[in-house]
């Protein structure tokens, strides 16, 4: 086997997109003299199905430069096919995308709330809800086999309520505390 055909990455999911809508976002400041330019230019909502489960994609395209993709849905995507994802977003061809133009976005702060209220949306429409879990750490290997994954941020394991069966997590999901119980 040759070096080349060793790194070559292996797609193993079927990837069919089928809704593209391009958020065309105004560019703000000096582009750079040289090189790509890394301004926030478009805001891709990418819907399709994968493996015959439906996902949703937010694509975060600035010009030139490698597009951030986040993938909701329940099938794992390997890097680079969630890069895949977001390159067929940026060159599908005219007609197979719906143009959004956004000349309310007045300032990059505004421009930055936009994309995150996509990111917001994809995570949960294919999604739903991030469940954080009390997974005590001789649990934690029961908990990742079950589809539990480590937040870093939070410091603690969840999951998606959407993509799991919560009633298998039921052990390790917090009681709601007094401030927040219904009829408070």
């Amino acid at each position: 086997m040759s070096l080349k055909q060793r790194y070559v990455p292996q797609t193993r999911n079927s990837i069919e997109l089928s809704s593209i809508v391009r958020h065309r976002v105004p560019l703000f400041g000096d582009a750079p003299r040289y090189g790509a330019d890394p301004r926030l230019h478009y805001v891709y909502f990418v819907e399709g199905v994968c493996n015959e489960a439906p996902f949703g994609a937010v694509v975060l395209a600035p010009g030139h430069l490698s597009p951030r993709v986040d993938i909701y849905g329940p099938v794992r995507f390997e890097r680079h096919e969630g890069n895949s994802v977001g390159i067929r977003a940026m060159i599908a061809r005219p007609e197979q995308v719906e143009t959004i133009d956004h000349p309310e976005i007045a300032t990059p702060e505004q421009a930055a709330a936009f994309a995150e209220e996509m990111r917001a949306r994809g995570r949960e429409i294919y999604s739903g809800e991030k469940v954080l879990l009390d997974v005590p750490f001789r649990d934690k290997d029961k908990a990742k086999s079950l589809g539990a994954r480590w937040s870093a941020e939070d410091r603690k394991w969840f999951v998606m309520a959407r993509l799991v069966d919560l009633e298998d997590f039921a052990e390790w999901i917090p009681a709601p505390s007094p401030e927040h119980a219904p009829g408070m």
